[in-house]
């Protein structure tokens, strides 16, 4: 639009007329007119047609035992530095380390203020320490024969 040769249109904001207005303002506009000619001009105006200029490479390309020099150099690439496999290994190690730190730092965080927590609570004199649990008496196999050749 700002290069004067096209006009914008909004996708979601198409409608029947607004794409009715925009159309016939690219027909009636002289100077995008204009501009679109001169810009075709400027395209189409080429030293070779495409026919010729494929005709010259295919012949470049036959002169030059298939012109080595204009091959791409990945083609002589192993899987391993084509897909970048030692750079990716090297984020991955950095990656690993720097979380392993960081749960190193939060496990020694963790356990200071436990400790400092703790210290505090004995030092006032209060132990924050779970009830011991009440023991059951447990009956083992041993014990009912014992008590069952008792009855009998």
């Amino acid at each position: 639009e700002h290069a004067g040769f096209a006009l914008r249109l909004e996708i979601l904001d198409i409608t029947e007329e607004s794409l009715e207005t925009q159309l016939k303002e690219l027909l009636e506009n002289p100077k995008i007119s204009e501009k679109a000619k001169y810009l075709s001009r400027a395209f189409k105006d080429q030293m070779q047609t495409p026919l010729e200029r494929a005709i010259f490479w295919v012949e470049y390309v036959l002169r030059h035992n298939g012109a080595p020099h204009l091959r791409s150099a990945a083609r002589e690439l192993n899987f391993f530095q084509y897909h970048s496999v030692d750079v990716i290994l090297f984020i991955g190690s950095v990656l690993l380390v720097l979380v392993s730190v960081l749960l190193l730092i939060l496990r020694t965080i963790y356990i200071f203020l436990r400790r400092r927590i703790f210290s505090r609570d004995v030092a006032k004199g209060s132990t924050k320490t779970l009830p011991k649990p009440k023991k059951s008496p447990k009956k083992t196999k041993h014990s009912s024969d014992s008590s069952s050749k008792k009855n009998n």
